[in-house]
């Protein structure tokens, strides 16, 4: 688990839940900007605990403000790739 401590305040990092007929291999994240701009982008990391969950820890401290949406890149295990964007 990465939760990151921002100040005084802890915030628990985007949950992803990302499913395959076969085996998710990597999933990638963007925090994009009101314009659609990346502002900061990284590899979500698979949860020890539920294997079909993956989070991402944004190093931005206020991300959960600045940010407009965030776009999720999965690729399983043959190569096959699969994005989505989530507007918050």
């Amino acid at each position: 688990m990465c939760a990151r401590n921002y100040g005084n305040e802890y915030q628990r990092p985007p949950a992803i839940d990302a499913k395959d007929n076969f085996r998710v291999g990597s999933v990638d994240v963007e925090v994009l900007g009101a314009d659609g701009s990346v502002l900061e982008a990284g590899s979500a990391l698979l949860d020890t605990v539920d294997l079909l969950t993956w989070r991402y820890c944004p190093e931005l401290a206020d991300w959960q403000h600045v940010a407009a949406g965030i776009h999720v890149i999965a690729s399983d295990l043959p190569g096959n790739v699969t994005t989505r964007v989530f507007l918050l």
